[in-house]
């Protein structure tokens, strides 16, 4: 095979195709010299012939991945639960006035997605699709895909191969950029039981229309004064104006937000850091919760001991709420790695409770070992810790106390 680079395209030329160029570049020494001798004008004509054909093929050989492009950008990636289904669209742009014809797009993809109706290699996860484009345009191809497990998929080793327009040995482009879309595939929503368990009121700084907690920072008007109200509360400007003693009314506020604890670390002694056999029923209890707090208007915050490059070497995503933020919690959760490197868990609750300061509802999704109890004991005297009790039967919330070791069996 021959290999030549072009901007977007890297041009692979069957070896038969240099075998057939220098069969042609001997036959017309030979006739150029057979002509030379016996002056026969046809033969000069027929070098004539030969002589164009060559060099037409050579221009087309310079020229066929000159003007072919392929849309690449990070706008195009796809998000998905299990069993959903879409498309992967690949749209290509050809300047040129010459088209590709009878061709076969190659490309490999991750085993979390299928394309249906085209079959793939399972080794290499291969898909190959019969495949033209059209000169001077746009063409578009369209594969609908399926959803099979949680995780991401690259598109990868991207290729088109297709006969050659004048000699039709076959040529392959392999596609340099590093191709941008990616598909990811969420984690299944697993319930979890119990969830009425997390309803604390604590003083905080969301607003609501009833709580015991008040923003002092915030009033928000003036009432006339009860007996009950504080001396402190008197408003003296408004009693003033209105010749009668008036109360300041501030903002109901109150605390409604989580913190997701997700240890993926296996409880195995001999290897604390092998994954958790348990590794994907523990994504999807999390998934679930972030899909209460976002139902129910809560903030939350994860942090998660899948290592990380990085200052903090775990992951966390910051507090927020809404759809917004549940969407990047899905995606945290859907790129944990099968076999990802773990961080210690006691190490990542230490730097965490270094950074813990208002009262928090704290959930633990995970094993719990006996030497994170005490870190978690020193927690509890400022915090409401729960934990994820996983069963064969499901995810239960239960209040953690110091007896909780470890996942249930």
């Amino acid at each position: 095979m021959k290999d030549v680079k072009g901007m977007e395209w890297r041009k692979e030329f069957d070896s038969n195709y240099t075998h057939y160029i220098n069969f042609l570049l001997y036959a017309m020494t030979f006739l150029l010299i057979i002509s030379i001798f016996s002056k026969k004008i046809y033969l000069f004509a027929i070098i004539g012939l030969f002589t164009a054909y060559l060099l037409l093929s050579k221009w087309y050989d310079a020229v066929l991945a000159r003007n072919l492009f392929l849309y690449n950008t990070k706008k195009n990636n796809i998000r998905l639960f299990q069993g959903e289904h879409d498309e992967i669209m690949f749209q290509f742009e050809n300047h040129a006035r010459i088209p590709f014809l009878n061709g076969v797009f190659e490309f490999q993809i991750g085993s979390e997605i299928e394309i249906d109706g085209h079959k793939t290699e399972e080794k290499l996860r291969s898909v190959k699709v019969p495949f033209s484009i059209t000169g001077k345009g746009k063409t578009t191809l369209k594969l609908p895909i399926t959803a099979i497990r949680r995780g991401t998929v690259t598109i990868t080793r991207i290729s088109y191969e297709f006969p050659h327009l004048f000699n039709f040995n076959i040529v392959r482009l392999h596609y340099l950029p590093y191709y941008h879309q990616e598909i990811i595939v969420y984690p299944k929503l697993k319930p979890v039981q119990g969830l009425e368990e997390l309803t604390q009121v604590q003083d905080g700084n969301q607003r609501t229309y009833y709580s015991p907690f008040e923003d002092i920072l915030s009033p928000i008007g003036t009432r006339n004064y009860e007996f009950s109200d504080s001396f402190q509360r008197i408003n003296w400007k408004a009693t003033a104006k209105t010749q009668q003693l008036q109360t300041n009314v501030y903002d109901k506020v109150v605390e409604h937000s989580f913190l997701f604890i997700v240890n993926l670390q296996s409880k195995c002694r001999w290897d604390s850091m092998k994954t958790s056999q348990y590794q994907e029923d523990i994504l999807s209890y999390t998934a679930y919760l972030c899909h209460h707090a976002t139902k129910e208007g809560h903030l939350y915050e994860i942090y998660m001991n899948d290592r990380r490059l990085g200052k903090a070497n775990y992951a966390h995503l910051p507090e927020g709420e809404g759809k917004p933020h549940y969407a990047h919690s899905l995606e945290m959760l859907a790129r944990v790695r099968k076999y990802t490197l773990i961080y210690p868990f006691d190490h990542m609750i230490y730097q965490v409770g270094q950074r813990l300061g208002k009262p928090r509802t704290v959930i633990i999704v995970g094993d719990i070992q006996p030497k994170d109890r005490k870190m978690l004991y020193l927690w509890s005297k400022q915090h409401h810790i729960f934990y994820t009790h996983m069963t064969t039967d499901g995810a239960f919330i239960n209040l953690w106390n110091k007896g909780v070791i470890g996942h249930a069996e």
